[in-house]
């Protein structure tokens, strides 16, 4: 699955609407493997349940299909590839100095 965050936030193939989940998404994406504490916390600190909310929101980001999935016990990960990650490895391909020369 595609995770698109340039220009507007979706997951192609998925009909995921809701902002908060996807947002997570974007920033597993974007940020590489996190602790479920730290997600928990930073999405859902005023929740009654942090860890509750997190677990619910991961599987309606998996009903489609595995888009988030564990790495070790303790920490999660996205498994999409995303516009921006695109992007910012295609920005690290160029060389500055040549944008000059135009």
């Amino acid at each position: 699955m595609h995770l698109r965050t340039l220009g507007g936030l979706g997951l192609e193939g998925s009909e995921l609407q809701r902002p908060k989940p996807l947002l997570l998404l974007a920033y597993l994406a974007l940020e590489g493997p996190t602790s479920r504490r730290q997600l928990a916390e930073l999405f859902w600190r005023d929740a009654k349940d942090p860890r509750d909310v997190l677990s619910t929101s991961i599987r309606r980001l998996n009903a489609g299909g595995e888009v988030v999935r564990s790495v070790g016990r303790h920490r999660l990960c996205a498994n999409v590839t995303c516009d921006a990650v695109e992007f910012e490895r295609a920005a690290k391909l160029v060389d500055p100095r040549s944008l000059l020369d135009r």
